[in-house]
């Protein structure tokens, strides 16, 4: 009796899933990325930040992911497109549980693009992710492209997965595709209204144009944020008009026999009341960062190599003052390689390191880390450091 229960509340589970999968619109997919570290921070600028972090170990969820999509021809050309894609972590102490990735509807044509609307990485941020190597691990070049490395001012992160954005994606014509999108901020006012508060709307721009044919590629992106904390709040002076910009090149050349090169420039700047490109000053300001990296694969082994730099930059400070950039530059080594156990399954290891510079008589210092599971309590001027052994799989 009790065997033939389960088998009913076996069937009954299964049948909604069957049904989906038999309507031909459904398609389950993800990635199971996980790793071991060993990560410290040493070497902090001042006494007064000079705890170090010091060597520990723990086990990272990178990015893990469950998906499902599907599409509907519509005739004519046109299909209906959707998606539905979540963070799995598969520890505890790493990315928020239930986290939505790119989630969207939209409409697909192959003479007349796509257009969609929910939530979707900016066309800034997917213009140079096929040239990143260790895309994914302590290596990411997001720890330098995207960021000013001055801990997490949200206002100036240029690395996003956008809620409340319309996207237009062109249709690839002789390897060129272009893209363009709109971020709504959903807090366009205070109650009541600070006097002298103008426009208050947060908001964004992202856009794109992408050549990808034979053994090139090359990115050019633009995007800029008007009052935009975190995409949707707003900073917190009464006068709030900040504003930031970037600027980003990306190009890649694949010589065949299995090796490829890589490299991204970028140019923040930022404009701010309250908030400004580096945290603690009022000011107006910018910073170049580049990266660089190659490739090499060999039978089922794959070696890497990736160099970063962030450049101290400049500023002037709102309204006279003193302001001061130096002691914020950084760079980052990185080396590693994967071995493929089948077309869906690696094995990975790399070493990294980020140095971070510090000014002693503006007892300032850079804050670059991790842009992927960064090391925490990480100081001032401190140098985060990793080894990670990981496993990936996608499905």
């Amino acid at each position: 009796m009790n065997k033939k229960l389960l088998a009913l509340a076996v069937a009954a589970t299964l049948a909604p899933a069957v049904a989906m999968a038999d309507s031909g619109n459904v398609t389950v997919y993800g990635v199971a990325n996980m790793s071991v570290d060993s990560v410290s921070a040493t070497g902090a600028g001042s006494a007064a930040d000079s705890q170090n972090v010091p060597t520990h170990g723990r086990v990272s969820s990178n990015n893990s992911f469950l998906g499902f999509k599907g599409t509907e021809d519509l005739g004519n050309g046109l299909n209906a497109i959707w998606q539905i894609e979540q963070t799995v972590n598969m520890d505890a102490s790493g990315t928020n549980p239930g986290l939505l990735r790119n989630t969207f509807v939209g409409l697909s044509s192959k003479t007349m693009g796509t257009a969609l609307a929910g939530i979707h990485d900016t066309p800034y941020k997917l213009a140079t992710i096929k040239l990143d190597i260790f895309v994914d691990t302590l290596g990411d070049n997001r720890s330098f492209i995207g960021t000013n490395g001055q801990g997490t001012n949200a206002n100036n992160q240029f690395y996003r997965r956008a809620n409340n954005a319309v996207a237009y994606i062109t249709p690839t014509m002789n390897g060129l595709t272009g893209a363009i999108a709109y971020v709504f901020g959903e807090n366009p006012t205070r109650d009541p209204k600070p006097a002298g508060d103008a426009d208050q709307q947060a908001k964004a721009w992202s856009l794109s144009a992408v050549y990808d044919m034979g053994p090139f590629y090359a990115s050019l992106a633009y995007e800029k944020h008007t009052n935009l904390n975190d995409f949707g709040l707003r900073g917190g002076a009464a006068t709030d008009t900040d504003s930031s910009k970037g600027t980003k090149l990306g190009g890649g050349y694949n010589f065949g026999q299995g090796t490829k090169i890589g490299a991204v420039w970028e140019k923040l700047q930022g404009d701010a009341s309250g908030a400004g490109l580096l945290v603690g000053n009022d000011n107006k300001g910018e910073r170049t960062a580049y990266t660089l990296n190659a490739a090499h694969t060999m039978g089922a082994n794959t070696f890497k190599i990736a160099y970063s730099k962030a450049n101290n930059g400049s500023c002037s400070a709102v309204g006279g003052g003193a302001c001061s950039t130096a002691g914020l530059d950084a760079k980052q080594w990185t080396v590693g390689a994967d071995h493929a156990l089948s077309k869906r399954t690696k094995v990975y290891a790399l070493y990294t390191k980020i140095d971070n510079s510090y000014d002693s008589t503006n007892a300032q210092g850079g804050m670059y880390n991790f842009g992927w599971n960064a090391v925490a309590n990480a100081a001032a001027g401190a140098d985060p450091k990793a080894i990670s052994l990981g496993l990936r799989h996608s499905f």
